[in-house]
């Protein structure tokens, strides 16, 4: 991740690999590309460098009207299974979350989805990729907190202790608060802090990198069966009291949306029409007046 290279070993490769590197795929090539790099990073060889993370991925360049795009693509299981019948359904929920996050004005990746030999696809422009070679930095939540607090709790106390030390700017903290309580609400209990990125300013201040991994994640499948689960959304945030009612439009929306996305199955579009009542009860729910 980001600009530093450290070490020879990873010099080497760095180089080695800039030198062995096949052409940028054409969008033409996607539909082929793309399902057997996904079998490549399934039997454990990554397309173009490995990328972390829990849900199966690989990495690509793509040359679009002259210009070279690097991408991290995300994956389902074939849809004939249960497990990637769901999966499917969560990457279109992914596509849909982020582009309500651009919407509020937080930066997020950009994402299009592909369907291809029974997986669906979600393409994520990265933000820490330029050109054919280019690196730009970035680090993880978790490394800041560590060297500086060492406390990984939720990313609304994170935002707090780093705009009171002046290490995030008001609206970065804001953001990042309104993040935390947006995925809250669309079941993403997944925000650990190794899913926010920052890019380091000047004065020991950091930046918002753009939002990714935002999807609805309490739904995903366990030991290959997508178990029927109901949604209990958290109750008023009063450490992010600012943010909550936007949060909570956008939740709606997102739950709506969902709802009726012909890309989505019939099985979990309930689940989301369901989740949408539950959500929307909120709007009645106490909240602070001063």
């Amino acid at each position: 991740m980001g600009n530093l290279i450290i070490g020879q070993e990873s010099l080497d490769r760095y180089f080695r690999l800039s030198r062995e590197e096949s052409p940028p795929l054409s969008p033409n090539e996607l539909l082929d590309a793309y399902p057997k790099m996904a079998n490549e990073a399934m039997e454990g060889q990554p397309a173009g460098s490995s990328a972390g993370g829990e849900q199966p991925k690989f990495t690509a360049r793509i040359e679009r009207e002259g210009e070279i795009q690097n991408v991290l693509v995300k994956f389902s299981p074939p849809f004939h299974s249960i497990e990637g019948r769901r999966w499917a359904d969560l990457l279109v929920c992914e596509q849909i979350a982020l582009r309500l996050v651009e919407e509020k004005g937080v930066p997020a990746v950009k994402t299009s989805l592909l369907e291809a030999e029974n997986r669906v696809f979600l393409e994520v422009v990265r933000f820490d990729r330029v050109g054919r070679y280019g690196r730009l930095p970035m680090v993880s939540l978790r490394a800041i907190d560590n060297e500086f607090y060492g406390v990984q709790d939720n990313w609304v106390a994170a935002a707090n202790r780093m705009e009171a030390h002046n290490r995030l700017s008001r609206e970065d903290a804001r953001n990042l608060k309104w993040l935390s309580v947006f995925g809250d609400l669309i079941a993403n209990t997944d925000k650990h802090f190794g899913n926010v990125s920052l890019v380091e300013g000047e004065g020991g201040r950091f930046h918002l990198a753009p939002a990714y991994d935002m999807l609805p994640m309490f739904y995903r499948p366990l030991d290959g069966a997508a178990h029927e689960r109901t949604f209990k959304p958290p109750a008023f945030s009063t450490a992010a009291s600012g943010e909550w009612d936007s949060a909570l439009r956008a939740a709606i929306t997102f739950w709506e949306t969902a709802g009726e996305d012909l890309r989505i199955s019939d099985e979990f579009r309930r689940i989301c029409r369901s989740n949408s009542k539950i959500v929307r009860d909120l709007e009645t729910g106490p909240r602070l007046v001063g």
